[in-house]
């Protein structure tokens, strides 16, 4: 059980860099609000795009294009290393099972 919260930290804490740097960039380049410019990155980082409010200086339109794309890898990796965690919990949970089983037999 103490596994996952170190095993995802390093991704965790990308991801919320990334949210971090990308609504202080908004809050600067599009002149938003704070809360705007978090929405808008979370949403560009995970790609949703309800396009309530979109970038309207070439600056803010490449900064968003690098976001989206980050947005991607950043939600893989999160996935990955959820997928690893699981299989690890899994294995541990059968070895479990299989030396408790091994134990009554004998």
């Amino acid at each position: 059980m103490g596994l996952a919260p170190q095993a995802h930290r390093p991704v965790l804490l990308n991801a919320s860099a990334m949210v971090l740097i990308g609504a202080v960039a908004s809050c600067w380049i599009e002149s938003w609000g704070w809360l705007d410019s978090t929405c808008n990155t979370v949403i560009t980082l995970t790609t949703m795009g309800f396009g309530d409010s979109i970038p309207v200086t070439p600056l803010g339109t490449i900064v968003t294009a690098f976001y989206g794309l980050n947005g991607i890898a950043i939600l893989l990796a999160l996935f990955d290393n959820m997928r690893r965690v699981r299989a690890l919990r899994y294995e541990r949970a059968v070895h479990q099972v299989k030396d408790k089983e091994a134990r009554t037999d004998q």
